[in-house]
């Protein structure tokens, strides 16, 4: 990898050294923001998980200047370390780096929440070459409004057993069919989520046409609008440089891509193991959105009954409580368990009841068909994300719709009802179903949506 990466990058590292960056012949007086400086070995151990949550916080709100390494004139935003071979500009609203702190977006109705139609993203990159992204053409760019962090720790414990649950039952069939010598196909669930079928054969090989919802991986990729991102770490990896220009050295260290300064920035080390732990830990730790007495509500019913629940899960069930860092399934440049000693473990105040566990989400962590011919509102998109096909979209949390308006995928569906009209595809059946209720019923569930994750729960 290491090798791969110098050769492809030489030509741009030529360029840097003609180049220096901007601020390399002044002194910045007022020192870096970045005042935390977390060990991963030693969290969990001689450094408590309270304090690295605490820094975690700190970190998400800290306005990183370019003593910290904010900006990246040499790097694109893209997920994989990716150089350009002229500098990009230090804060771009298109291509980013498009803020300078965590919180510039995450603060509704307080830190940690979702943001502003203003604060939107615009999910591009370019890879190779000297061309800058500067258009919102659906070309060029998926616009995201951003989303709510709150009780994400969860999502990723109930991610994680489902990608475990799945993976068994292939590798069940899998020796099944070594042994019999003929096909097998299994029918695969998780959660109670079906996620289609696969197909091995005595070879090993594998017929993933049936699967649905899910990559031939079967991973559950929880975050993003896509269902793309396995973790809060990988989504932590990547937005600290695409959003700041900040490079953490897991991805971008020397060790990995063999620069000191991938982003020609003058900065070398900007973002360690346990600054990207601690912020990783902070944002998991955040709490769940509380709908207790949800089901007495009269719209609860009527969600019901018209089959929203049918995605919308309004309960999905764990098996533990205790979030791990870094991930099991993290991709290569994101930590993984192997890459450390210290896995940590920080049990979550998660909701209990009779069987265990449980997150109302409302959402089976599953991407479905969203547009057709008669409702192509989340047609929009010509530009793919990770191979997922465009009119696919992970089922959205619904658990704190009252402090999460704008609604949909850009933000730009103003009140709940809007979002649920501009459902198509595979919940076409749903929203006609909705259309036909008379009206009162209409208004008292769209009350009913409006209620969960009231503002009182996050104080």
């Amino acid at each position: 990898m290491k090798s791969v990466l110098r050769s492809i990058f030489f030509a741009a590292y030529c360029v840097l050294m003609v180049y220096p960056f901007a601020h390399a012949g002044a002194e910045i007086y007022d020192g870096p923001a970045i005042s935390v400086f977390p060990d991963h070995d030693k969290i969990g151990k001689s450094y408590s998980l309270k304090k690295a949550v605490a820094d975690g916080k700190r970190l998400f709100i800290t306005k990183f200047n370019v003593a910290d390494g904010a900006g990246r004139p040499f790097a694109t935003e893209h997920g994989f370390p990716t150089r350009r071979s002229e500098p990009g500009p230090s804060l771009q609203r298109i291509a980013g780096p498009d803020a300078s702190s965590c919180a510039g977006c995450h603060n509704q109705p307080k830190v940690g929440g979702s943001g502003e139609f203003a604060t939107n993203v615009f999910v591009a990159a370019p890879q190779f070459g000297t061309t800058l992204n500067e258009s919102i053409n659906a070309a060029f760019a998926n616009e995201r409004n951003t989303r709510s962090l709150w009780g994400i720790g969860g999502i990723e414990i109930a991610a994680t057993e489902m990608s475990r649950e799945l993976i068994r039952q292939r590798d069940a069939a899998m020796n099944q069919a070594h042994k019999s010598g003929r096909d097998v196909e299994v029918k695969l669930t998780a959660k109670g989520v079906s996620f289609g079928s696969i197909v091995v054969t005595p070879d090993g090989d594998l017929d993933s046409t049936k699967l649905v919802g899910v990559s031939p991986d079967l991973v559950i990729k929880p975050f993003n609008a896509k269902g793309t991102v396995v973790s809060i770490r990988d989504f932590t990896v990547v937005a600290l440089n695409q959003h700041h220009g900040i490079e953490p050295l897991e991805m971008f260290g020397e060790a990995r891509t063999g620069f000191k300064d991938f982003d020609g920035d003058g900065v070398e080390s900007e973002f360690s193991t346990g600054q990207t732990t601690a912020l990783t830990l902070w944002q998991a730790s955040l709490p769940a959105p509380n709908n207790q007495g949800f089901q007495k509500h009269p719209g609860f019913k009527l969600f019901k009954q018209i089959g929203c629940d049918s995605c919308h899960l309004p309960a999905i069930r764990l098996e533990s409580n205790v979030f791990r860092e870094p991930n099991e399934f993290n991709r290569e440049g994101v930590l993984a368990p192997s890459d450390t000693k210290n896995v940590v473990h920080m049990p979550l105040p998660l909701e209990r009841d009779g069987n265990g566990y449980v997150i109302h989400a409302y959402t089976d962590l599953k991407r479905h068909v969203m547009c057709d011919d008669k409702r192509n509102y989340f047609c929009n998109e010509r530009k793919k994300q990770d191979k997922v096909p465009l009119n696919e979209f992970m089922t959205s949390r619904l658990w704190d719709l009252n402090t999460k308006a704008p609604y949909c995928h850009r933000g730009d569906c103003t009140s709940i009802t809007e979002a649920i009209e501009a459902h198509g595809g595979e919940a076409a059946r749903t929203t006609d179903a909705f259309d036909a209720l008379p009206r009162k019923d209409k208004v008292t569930l769209v009350q009913f949506l409006k209620n969960l994750g009231s503002r009182e729960a996050l104080r």
